[in-house]
This record gives structure tokens, C-alpha cells and sequence, in this order.
């Protein structure tokens, strides 16, 4: 049952997440006020199944999450800058946090 649905980004922008059945794991942004073991409900899904599409999102259907992990790290990606003939280097590490969370379901409301 492939599935894409929209998630909000803690920026303000929004990410799109791909799933292919139920109790996969996901690692997605960060999310605020959530415990381990609560329940997510996101209910902007894009399409579902393959055929169905909603325009831009289907009314009736959500997917039901999981929090597993709460505030894990990814790993540390390194950025450096520097320029030329100019003795100038700098380099900094950056650690994305996220919340592991396991797809319990997708629910088609009637």
C-alpha cells in the first residue's frame, strides 16, 4: 500500500515522506511535544495506493504513527569553507536531531 504524505518541517517549510507498508520505521524531523510511545496523526496524504490523488490533499484518509525514539542525532555531516590564497579555513559539524517513529497504520475514514 504505497503512500506519500506531507510532514511539517520545523522551519516552516513542509517534507514530503514515501512509505510502502505498515510498521516500517521512519526517521522524520524533529516534533515538539511528543513521547515516546504517544500517537501521531498526520492527515495531509497526498495520494494513496497509487491510484487515488487528492488535489492537493484526500479528505478521508490519515496515517496513524508511533513515537519509538525520541531526539535521536544523525550522523554529523562536516561543512568547511574556505578561500583562496587567503589563509582563511573554517570548519563546522552540524547533528540533525529526529524522532524515530513506526507507521501503526492507514486509515480510510468514511
Amino acid at each position: 500500500m504505497y503512500t506519500v504524505f506531507e510532514i511539517k518541517s520545523r522551519k516552516g517549510g513542509a517534507r514530503q515522506i514515501s512509505i510502502d507498508k505498515v510498521n516500517e520505521l521512519l526517521q522524520i524531523d524533529y516534533q515538539k511535544n511528543t513521547k515516546p510511545g504517544s500517537k501521531i496523526v498526520f492527515d495531509k496524504v497526498l495520494s494513496c495506493e497509487g491510484e487515488e490523488f487528492g488535489q492537493p490533499y484526500l479528505k478521508n484518509v490519515q496515517v496513524i504513527g508511533e513515537v519509538v525514539e525520541h531526539q535521536g542525532k544523525r550522523k554529523k555531516i562536516v561543512i568547511a569553507k574556505r578561500k583562496a590564497k587567503k589563509r582563511y579555513k573554517k570548519k563546522q559539524g552540524h547533528r540533525q536531531a529526529y524522532t524515530l517513529i513506526k507507521i501503526v497504520d492507514i486509515a480510510k475514514l468514511t
